[in-house]
């Protein structure tokens, strides 16, 4: 089988050979980038598996910010942010920004391949073929193979974690499903605090709204959220 491989996007050297060498041994094939418009290059001719991705990345380089808004216009691909930007501020603008991780500098390395196994595990782990494969409420439509979705018709783009998000939702329109229900279909046992829930949530909402749906994730005070009101 093919050792997944991910994309390194760090602008200082040392660090960023660490890094891949850590990677390395511990079995995943690596690119490198140094800067914002090598790593969309390097994104689109080599298809990895996964990014991580620095915010500052020098100061004639686009950030990180934004190499992952470019990204999520293509592509669902996990991006992992890997900083020094501590601040719970800028952790909600990174995930606003599409990434599925966000984790600060210094990182004990242990951790990080732990933080990586875990992306690539839902990502590629999930699904029965005896599940159903379409989903249909509130003139939501889901198809979970292809990973799209129809409002009224009309197709929306929605990143992964806002896609599987709505997943659980649209299973069982009628039923609250509680916060830590959905941190576990979509993060697994870790995903930040709960700014980041509400924020991915927001987006969510933005989007199916925007294409004529109803306001997704209603919230059940105390207990957690169903489809809509």
């Amino acid at each position: 089988m093919t050792q997944p491989l991910i994309l390194v996007v760090e602008d200082d050297p040392d660090l960023r050979e660490l890094m891949t060498v850590s990677l390395a041994n511990s079995g995943y094939r690596t690119v490198e980038a140094a800067d914002g418009d090598s790593a969309l290059e390097r994104f689109h001719a080599h298809a990895p598996h996964l990014v991580l991705l620095d915010i500052a990345l020098g100061p004639h380089s686009i950030d990180g910010l934004e190499v992952c808004r470019r990204i999520r216009r293509h592509s669902d691909v996990p991006v992992a942010f890997l900083t020094t930007h501590a601040d719970p501020v800028d952790q909600i603008v990174g995930f606003s920004s599409g990434a599925d991780d966000y984790v600060t500098k210094p990182v004990n390395h242990r951790l990080l391949l732990a933080r990586i196994a875990a992306i690539l595990r839902r990502v590629n782990g999930s699904g029965r073929t005896s599940d159903p494969t379409e989903l249909t409420a509130e003139g939501i439509e889901l198809d979970l193979v292809a990973r799209t979705v129809r409002v009224k018709g009309t197709p929306v783009d929605l990143t992964r974690i806002q896609f599987d998000l709505l997943v659980p939702l649209v299973e069982e329109p009628r039923r609250v499903v509680t916060r830590e229900q959905l941190v576990e279909r979509v993060w697994g046992q870790w995903y930040g605090t709960d700014h980041h829930l509400d924020v991915h949530l927001s987006r969510l909402r933005q989007r199916i709204v925007e294409a004529g749906g109803p306001r997704v994730a209603h919230a059940v005070r105390g207990v957690g959220y169903r489809l809509t009101s």
